[in-house]
């Protein structure tokens, strides 16, 4: 049996560095700091999973009493429909607070009346008692102002019951739109929360997030962009499948980005759990990355991706290596390599995918 080294670990000091950094008091701290550092690096990747983020790199810096995050994530389609769904619940909230706004504009002058004619009926009533006293009134006009305060009693309840409609909706509203309640629902408070009670709250938490396919067209020349639609349409009759739109994302930001071979083991694990034709898949993938790679504006020189299971419904497991322009350099130090694994559990078995990215930078540490 060969036992074989993560090419990431075995090139630490030459062409990569360490993603966590402390200063080590005693040697007894080395275990508590690589305890800490996994369990929060499976926390931040299984939080974002869940919200439909996938994780591209993180790193953990101590600082004396202060912890440093510094996050790179993929927005992924999972979550712009999670983001759109609190968006919705947060616009009725608006709704409705702009329909109370109206409503205000509407009943407020309503509600000046109605104290001026609240105001009156007591003032009709002190004028009756004072009439009754000094017996200034005879009897008609007494009837007279009887008939008048209850014709203005009916108007006044039925005014009173309209404002008190309104002052409820706005009760309802309020305790709808709690501030704790969105503060708690938030994302960065349950992520700051637990962070909180694992760290027993001795350390100060500063998090830097950091969205990589966010504003792309931006960074591309107008030449990339008409290289990138020519390329685009070489890939038309993989339109209508549900992989197309996110797949040419994602591969676009591999190609483009350093280390990412853990975004493109993520991705292929995530659709080889879904699809049943894992070949046609794998064509796709290869496609697209046999036609980046071939522009400028790639950063790879070599791809590397191994599969083993039952690829396709195969009744026995067996191997499949796709190479992408380059052998890649597995043994020598000097290459830039990153490396990463993902399992996909799916319903013929488990799927284990292993991929190696061969990058142009070399004999620099990143």
């Amino acid at each position: 049996m060969g036992q074989k080294t993560n090419p990431n670990i075995f090139r630490l000091g030459k062409t990569k560095r360490w993603k966590s950094k402390y200063f080590e008091k005693k040697s007894c701290e080395q275990s508590i700091y690589t305890f800490k550092d996994l369990e929060i690096k499976k926390f931040i990747s299984k939080f974002l999973k869940n919200n439909g983020l996938t994780l591209y790199n993180c790193k953990l810096y101590y600082i004396e009493n202060a912890l440093h995050i510094y996050i790179s994530y993929y927005l992924t389609e999972k979550a712009t429909f999670l983001v759109n769904k609190q968006n919705k619940t947060q616009q009725i909230q608006l709704i409705a607070k702009s329909k109370i706004y109206k409503h205000r504009k509407k009943y407020r002058k309503k509600y000046q009346t109605i104290r001026k004619n609240i105001v009156n009926y007591f003032n009709y009533n002190k004028i009756i008692d004072n009439r009754k006293v000094k017996n200034f009134v005879g009897k008609k006009l007494l009837s007279n102002a009887k008939k008048t305060i209850k014709h203005e009693k009916q108007a006044l309840k039925f005014r009173r019951l309209r404002f008190l409609q309104y002052y409820k909706r706005s009760l309802i509203t309020k305790n709808f739109k709690n501030i704790q309640n969105i503060r708690n629902n938030s994302f960065l408070e349950q992520v700051f929360e637990s962070l909180r009670l694992f760290t027993n709250k001795k350390l100060n938490i500063f998090l830097t997030l950091k969205q990589l396919n966010k504003d792309v067209k931006q960074t591309l020349s107008n030449k990339k962009l008409k290289i990138l639609k020519k390329n685009i349409i070489q890939l038309r009759k993989y339109k209508q499948n549900k992989f197309y739109k996110e797949g040419i994302n994602i591969l676009f930001t591999c190609a483009t980005h350093t280390n990412s071979a853990d975004l493109l083991a993520k991705f292929i694990a995530t659709n080889l759990k879904k699809l049943k034709r894992h070949n046609f898949f794998l064509r796709f993938v290869t496609t697209t990355l046999m036609l980046l790679n071939k522009n400028i504006f790639s950063n790879l020189e070599g791809i590397k991706i191994k599969i083993k299971g039952r690829v396709n419904g195969a009744p026995r497991s067996k191997h499949k290596t796709i190479t992408i322009n380059k052998n890649v350099p597995v043994l020598t130090l000097n290459a830039n390599i990153n490396y990463s694994e993902a399992t996909a559990f799916s319903s013929n078995g488990t799927l284990g995918v292993k991929v190696w990215t061969f990058e142009k930078t070399k004999n620099k540490i990143i």
